[in-house]
């Protein structure tokens, strides 16, 4: 048997969530087109790719306490090599639905996050026990009548969302040149992209001279270091279940002239250097918040933090933090995690207010994250590696009844380069749209996404609320002066 690799995951990787970062690719199948040729296409492409990133062929495991350099709650990645000529992917799996909706139908209904429910497996419905040896790595192709669910992604304590893209733009690369019978190789990701030590040697050259500053916590959606792990769980109450009544997930599309509107009525004078995306999250924080405040108000035996006098709002925002360090390219394609988070907060009540601006709401969150620097980065890798022990970087989900709001922007995700090859596929090979499965989140985090941006310009907004709630936004004046509701 050849030798294990195995590779110590990053600091900035132990602070991710620990569920898959998967999403639903909506791929039209041509007339006359198999599920079994075009799957056996995608089986392939998969190996092929495995081959270029062995390490996305393994799993993820507790580091052994005898190995260099242990601290508590280090995970590291296991992986043999894989070679073209050996044994294609077990991660990789078939379903096939001959009844039920079609495609067609699908695309009628807007393509929503968690069609066909009975399809979905149970690594994208509940997180892995990510030091016991799951997948870095798992995907499910979906066939209905005219076309596939793909179903892709990997562990988000190994990737996040833009390496999670880049990752899956690599395989449609190679069932692309599959179909095409390409002498042409794939050029595969530089090995620096897989270098997980990048980071560290990046803080040794631009990182902090003296002590890191303290505030840096912020980028991890803290306002200090976090306890050690025996006080945290002496402490605290038992995690609170799942939700026994899910949220609804809904998907509203922001055509291109609406998004200009919004971003031109989020600025003003006061407003310098504020980003389409700040006034997105903008519009997106005061509508939920006010929609659930609202709900809250209704209801006197509501004990949420919404309804609390004086009680302040928050958002964490993700941000990309490739591209933060100017002198170093490398970490441009970096293909572990690079997110931070830009956390804004404001009192409930002035947030929700109807005299209080879009463009105060977006400057506020802009002033966040002009925080985001080369400086405050690796001073929270810095932070984050004087931990004795990484369990205590381990991510937690914002309560139900808690005032936050999670954003993860993917606007800029390299989505609209996906193709996985015309011969096969309709649309030329591209997929007609991209969705996060929110079922896991529906019953666990108040949580939303924003699509890449689309080609004409427009925008999708992914984003779950209680019915009630979800009902209130579903007539909020404001918010329907931009968004369209597209499906559930």
């Amino acid at each position: 048997m050849e030798n294990i690799i195995e590779t110590p995951l990053s600091p900035i990787d132990h602070a991710a969530p620990r569920h898959y970062c998967a999403f639903r690719f909506y791929l039209p199948l041509n007339s006359g087109v198999t599920p079994e040729s075009s799957f056996k296409v995608l089986h392939e492409g998969l190996h092929r790719t495995f081959v270029q990133l062995p390490w996305l062929s393994g799993q993820t495991w507790d580091q052994d306490p005898d190995a260099k350099d242990y601290r508590p709650g280090q995970l590291v990645i296991r992986h043999h090599p894989v070679h073209l000529a050996g044994a294609w992917p077990s991660q990789l799996t078939f379903r096939q639905f001959d009844a039920g909706e079609t495609f067609d139908e699908l695309r009628e209904e807007g393509f929503p996050t968690d069609a066909l429910p009975d399809s979905q497996p149970e690594w994208i419905s509940s997180p892995p026990d990510v030091g016991k040896g799951p997948n870095v790595f798992k995907a499910q192709a979906c066939f209905i009548p005219g076309g596939c669910i793909l179903l892709a992604g990997p562990q988000h304590l190994v990737c996040d969302g833009t390496a999670a893209v880049s990752i899956v733009n690599l395989w449609a690369e190679h069932c692309r040149a599959i179909q095409l019978q390409s002498n042409v190789s794939v050029v595969g990701p530089l090995p620096a992209a897989s270098d997980r030590s990048l980071l560290a040697a990046a803080c040794k050259t631009h990182g902090p001279k003296d002590s890191p500053d303290f505030t840096s916590w912020r980028l991890f959606g803290r306002s200090g270091p976090p306890p050690p792990v025996p006080e945290t769980e002496a402490g605290r109450a038992p995690p609170a279940p799942l939700t026994e009544v899910p949220m609804r997930s809904a998907i509203f599309y922001i055509p291109a002239d609406r998004f200009a509107l919004l971003y031109k009525n989020s600025m003003d004078t006061g407003s310098p250097g504020v980003s389409s995306m700040d006034a997105l999250s903008a519009l997106v924080w005061r509508s939920t918040l006010r929609a659930r405040h609202n709900v809250a108000f209704q209801d006197p035996h509501n004990k949420s933090d919404v309804g609390k006098e004086g009680a302040w709002a928050a958002v964490a925002i993700m941000l990309d933090g490739r591209g933060q360090l100017e002198s170093d390219l490398l970490l441009s394609g970096y293909l572990g995690n690079l997110t931070c988070v830009n956390l804004a907060l404001m009192p409930l009540a002035q947030l929700t207010s109807p005299e209080t601006s879009l463009a105060s709401i977006a400057r506020l969150i802009r002033e966040g994250a002009a925080g985001v620097n080369p400086k405050t980065l690796m001073d929270a890798y810095a932070l984050a590696d004087t931990l004795p022990d990484f369990n205590r970087l381990k991510y937690t989900d914002m309560p139900l009844d808690g005032t936050a709001l999670q954003i993860s922007p993917l606007l800029s995700l390299p989505a609209s380069s996906l193709n996985f090859g015309g011969w096969l596929f309709g649309n030329d090979g591209c997929p007609e749209a991209l969705r996060p499965p929110m079922n896991w989140f529906n019953q666990s985090t108040r949580t939303c996404f924003f699509l890449p941006k689309l080609s004409g310009g427009g925008v999708e907004v992914v984003l779950n609320l209680f019915e009630q709630e979800m009902d209130i936004l579903l007539e909020d004046p404001e918010f329907l002066e931009y968004a369209v509701h597209l499906a559930d």
